[in-house]
């Protein structure tokens, strides 16, 4: 009976991609149809990842993820460590010297490099060595690593050539828990890309209107968009109405639905924003 069963039984489902997005003490897991533009299965677990154990992943990942297979299984983390060079300026072979102005690279962290290819900028971002081999060992095959910041980024450049707010220009803001990131658009140029450490929605806001204003910008001719997955992006948006021409939720970028069809907030989970090779290429 028991080779019967094993002759009789089903094999496993193959779906095209899992995502998973390390951020805020966090584990998103986000199971994605290319065909029908939709996810299959979302889910958010408190798990405390910086240690990061092979045991507890794999426990976790049995929990949720049993007997599914995956064609791609992608990792996206909240690098705190990334620097941007110009194409044009960027030299492979002094990758390492680019990020000694502002930070250190630990023996147990390791760097790759991005393309962002609509505005011909490299991004070197860090990430820890584990990440990838521990994920790699559970599923047997070979796992792409992105930074949170690189699909924040290819995306909100594609986008803004087509999107008009009426006002100067855009400052995109990503709330992280302790941390944010800012990029400001105007005129369709990039200006300035940057990472702040912050406790509080004050500290948030004023790194936002400061960003702005050192570049010689009126917050109130530029439209604020909101990205991330606290409750402060709910405070920021109520309060950025007083400094802001505009404040903008950022669900303009998604291209996915969940599989009962209902519209997913893309502003709370970047793994969903919808990526073409095109626009980002990792190496």
């Amino acid at each position: 009976m028991k080779a019967l069963s094993k002759l009789f039984r089903s094999e496993p489902k193959v779906y095209d991609e899992l995502r998973v997005q390390l951020e805020n003490q966090k584990i998103y897991l986000a199971i994605v149809d290319y065909q029908n533009k939709q996810v299959n299965y979302l889910n958010e677990i408190d798990f405390k990842y910086n240690d990061f154990q092979e045991e507890e992943i794999f426990d976790l990942f049995d929990k949720e993820l049993k007997q599914k297979v995956f064609k791609k299984v992608s990792i996206f983390y909240n690098s705190d460590k990334y620097v941007l060079i110009p194409e044009d300026f960027f030299q492979k072979e002094a990758s390492t010297n680019y990020f000694a102005p502002y930070c250190k690279i630990e023996d147990n962290e390791t760097y790759q490099q991005i393309n962002l290819k609509l505005y011909q900028i490299i991004q070197l971002s860090v990430y820890p060595i584990k990440i990838k081999d521990i994920t790699a060992k559970y599923f047997n095959q070979n796992i792409e690593i992105i930074p949170l910041q690189s699909v924040w980024l290819s995306k909100i450049l594609h986008e803004d050539k087509f999107i008009d707010y009426n006002t100067s220009g855009n400052i995109h803001l990503y709330i992280h828990k302790d941390d944010i990131d800012i990029c400001i658009l105007h005129k369709r140029k990039l200006l300035l890309c940057n990472h702040f450490s912050v406790k509080n929605i004050e500290d948030t806001l004023y790194y936002s209107t400061y960003s702005l204003q050192q570049l010689d910008l009126n917050p109130q001719k530029n439209t604020l968009i909101l990205y991330g997955n606290t409750t402060t992006v709910e405070e920021m948006y109520e309060l950025g109405l007083n400094y802001f021409a505009d404040v903008v939720l950022a669900n303009h970028l998604t291209q996915l639905n969940n599989n009962k069809g209902k519209k997913l907030k893309a502003y709370q989970h970047p793994i969903l924003l919808h990526r073409s090779i095109n626009e980002l290429t990792t190496h």
